[in-house]
């Protein structure tokens, strides 16, 4: 599905066009001898349009058909992550660390979260791939379950993964002392647990 154009020495072109098939190949037979090159102007699907010409010379009384490569690189894609607070997900995480790492287990790279509470990470090859979090942010639970991401071949956007993390639970001690003889502690005093905005 690759097309290319051919052009002649001087720039002319010669025929446009021309696609590579199933094995990708393509084929241009009588030639007269001289300089040529290929164009490539449109790349097979999934794969980056080559920049690069191609160059390539017809010898006089050449026997054998001249075999020329062309590459083409895949469309690398982008993975998005948003980390919030499990009971309030408007709250971004800033600080979150990930290891990003191949299916297998090897390891990619290490982002963390931003101010927003989000990591992007882009040029990712398509293929299977895990987010693990190593560093959890202030004040949170480490959640160290794997996220699967998957990057498929063209994908356009970016695919978008959210992850919460639960605060680390805090505790308080109350004493009831008497007033006159603080190490008198004082039995069955009752009290109610409020919010900052006044909620029992």
């Amino acid at each position: 599905g690759a097309e290319f154009t051919l052009l002649d020495g001087e720039g002319n072109v010669l025929e446009e066009g021309l696609t590579t098939d199933e094995e990708g190949k393509l084929r241009v037979e009588q030639l007269a001898p001289g300089t040529y090159q290929f164009i490539e102007t449109k790349a097979p699907q999934g794969f980056e349009l080559s920049s690069e010409p191609l160059p390539f010379v017809i010898e006089r009384s050449q026997q054998e058909t001249l075999k020329v490569t062309a590459f083409n690189e895949l469309i690398r894609g982008k993975v998005e992550l948003s980390k919030v607070d499990s009971d309030n997900q408007t709250i971004a995480l800033k600080g979150a660390e990930f290891e990003l790492r191949t299916k297998a287990g090897e390891f990619v790279a290490l982002f963390t979260t931003n101010d927003e509470g989000k990591l992007l990470i882009n040029g990712i090859l398509p293929g299977d791939y895990v987010l693990v979090e190593t560093k959890a942010p202030f004040g949170y639970q480490l959640d160290a379950t794997p996220i699967n991401v998957t990057v498929e071949r063209d994908q356009k956007t970016a695919v978008l993964v959210t992850k919460e993390n639960t605060l680390i639970p805090g505790s308080v001690i109350v004493e009831k002392v008497d007033a006159a003889d603080q190490q008198l502690l004082l039995a069955a005093a009752v009290f109610s647990l409020l919010d900052e905005a006044g909620n029992v």
